[in-house]
């Protein structure tokens, strides 16, 4: 059971669309929701000898006026949770952060370990520029992530699950991480994409059904065979194919050096997520 989650509130144009998917995915869970809201700061140069020079004290004025406008930016991010989470109940605390954005990894990353899980966008700009949060979350955090789309709208529904499973310890991780969620779901599918890698070895989906049965939850299995497209987008089709609202998948099945270097599922499913998706390593 989850009785904390944690939403990063993004200050930018996704904030209202992460913020009202999370109070009510935590309300489905009779969950607590608390706010991360990460207010990008600037190195400080008023301080240093060359400050006089126009050139810098130019420099200094506009980085000013933007440091304004980044809290106003993130009091408006905190109020917009606070009343939308108080508007399901669920509302527990909200976190204000300052730290420059090559920090923003560590800090979100450091808050998710204090929560049964994280709920993130899939990848977050900062003055034009991506954040890499997903990957040092996912990899430091210890906890399960539940990833956002950041261009569409996102609809809570938890009815139709489905797991996308290998057999390995990712996917097993997601699976036992995603039992709340599970349990919430009047449908679960259990999906492997066959012929992609070797699986004889490794525990099948039907095991996965009669494990999944102990903790009273009635789950079916399907194979696919690999169609040649990238894993990632057969599994997102698959998804979409039957009208599911919610994946679970382990994420760097492979070694991660190997993932970086080719992609892989993972990076595909993370490029452009079509609904909401529970990752676990």
């Amino acid at each position: 059971m989850y009785r904390e989650i944690l939403v990063y509130t993004s200050t930018g144009d996704t904030a209202r669309r992460m913020t009202e998917y999370a109070a009510r995915f935590a309300a489905a869970l009779q969950a607590r929701l608390a706010g991360l809201v990460v207010e990008v700061d600037f190195i400080d140069y008023s301080e240093t000898d060359r400050a006089t020079d126009s050139d810098t004290a130019s420099i200094v004025e506009f980085l000013l006026k933007q440091r304004a406008k980044n809290h106003d930016a993130a009091l408006r991010a905190g109020a917009l949770f606070e009343e939308m989470a108080g508007h399901r109940n669920v509302l527990d605390s909200t976190h204000y952060k300052r730290c420059v954005s090559a920090e923003i990894p560590d800090v979100v990353m450091e808050m998710a370990r204090l929560y049964d899980c994280a709920l993130l966008p899939s990848h977050e700009e900062v003055g034009g520029l991506q954040v890499p949060i997903i990957e040092e979350v996912l990899f430091g955090s210890g906890r399960p992530l539940i990833v956002l789309p950041n261009d569409r709208d996102i609809v809570c529904a938890l009815g139709h699950v489905v797991v996308a499973w290998d057999g390995s310890r990712p996917a097993t991780r997601a699976v036992h991480d995603a039992l709340p969620v599970l349990r919430e779901a009047t449908a679960v599918d259990i999906l492997t994409i066959t012929q992609e890698k070797p699986l004889d070895r490794l525990p099948s989906g039907l095991d996965l059904v009669r494990h999944l049965k102990a903790h009273d939850i009635s789950a079916r299995y399907e194979e696919v065979h690999f169609s040649g497209e990238p894993v990632g987008e057969q599994i997102m089709t698959e998804v979409l194919q039957r009208g599911a609202g919610f994946l679970v998948m382990g994420a760097y099945g492979h070694s991660r050096v190997r993932q970086i270097v080719f992609g892989g599922a993972t990076r595909t499913i993370l490029k452009g997520p079509h609904l909401p998706v529970l990752l676990s390593y």
